[in-house]
């Protein structure tokens, strides 16, 4: 779980000092919207950095994505809730999803063997991005025969009705990968998301033009607020 701080208190004095009226200002509604707005910013920056991330370090984070896709988008195997908003703070919640896709046949494994078969079955391993990241042993019994190709050049045969356990599905690579990953994200890469966003400069522009009008009200200042925030998906509960 991640916990976003949003330090607004800059924000808050900068519009203060525009006019002493807006008491009402860094209200509830209006804190909470501009925090949700950064929730958002935030999970979508988390998913650009991991995803650009993975690309350079595929033995890391291959787990996360579908077969031979990691880095791609639209093939990720976890998805970032965004919950608990309040005027101080905002949660994101890194959750994995189940792969689809079969696990694709070993080279070594499409080459004929002494008999002159290959492998031509398959399966899919749903809970592929979970078990490896926490590289959790995974126990089985084999419905057919299966074939195993090993670190070295060996090919390891099991007879149906075998009892196999996978002791290290994801290797050392990918225990803890994402984990660590949202770690270091959070301490350096949080905060200048949110600020580069630009957000809090449409904030200050857009308040100063409806101020600017001969009458204003509060009303007016939370709908400029929900305006701008709505621009940055700030309903939006999953990414």
């Amino acid at each position: 779980m991640i916990q976003v701080e949003v330090n607004l208190n800059n924000f808050k004095r900068q519009m203060n000092s525009l006019n002493k009226s807006l008491e009402d200002l860094p209200s509830k509604k209006n804190m909470n919207n501009i925090t949700r707005a950064a929730g958002s910013i935030a999970a979508k920056s988390f998913v650009k950095d991991l995803n650009s991330t993975s690309k350079t370090n595929k033995k890391a984070y291959h787990h996360i994505y579908e077969w031979n896709s990691v880095g791609v988008n639209n093939a990720r195997l976890f998805t970032v809730l965004k919950s608990g908003v309040d005027s101080n703070n905002i949660s994101l919640a890194i959750k994995f999803k189940k792969s689809t896709t079969k696990v694709p046949i070993a080279k070594r494994l499409q080459r004929p063997g002494p008999s002159g078969k290959v492998v031509t079955r398959t399966t899919v391993f749903k809970n592929k991005a979970e078990v490896m990241e926490k590289n959790s042993p995974v126990s089985f019994t084999a419905k057919r025969n299966i074939a195993f190709t090993t670190t070295g050049k060996d090919i390891v045969f099991k007879k149906r009705g075998s009892f196999i356990t996978v002791r290290r599905p994801g290797g050392d690579g990918t225990t803890g990968a994402v984990e660590k990953f949202t770690k270091k994200w959070e301490k350096t890469m949080l905060r200048p998301a949110i600020n580069n966003s630009g957000i809090f400069n449409k904030l200050s522009i857009d308040i100063a033009k409806t101020m600017s009008k001969n009458t204003f009200s509060s009303s007016d200042i939370i709908q400029c607020i929900a305006a701008v925030c709505e621009k940055y998906e700030y309903t939006r509960r999953e990414f």
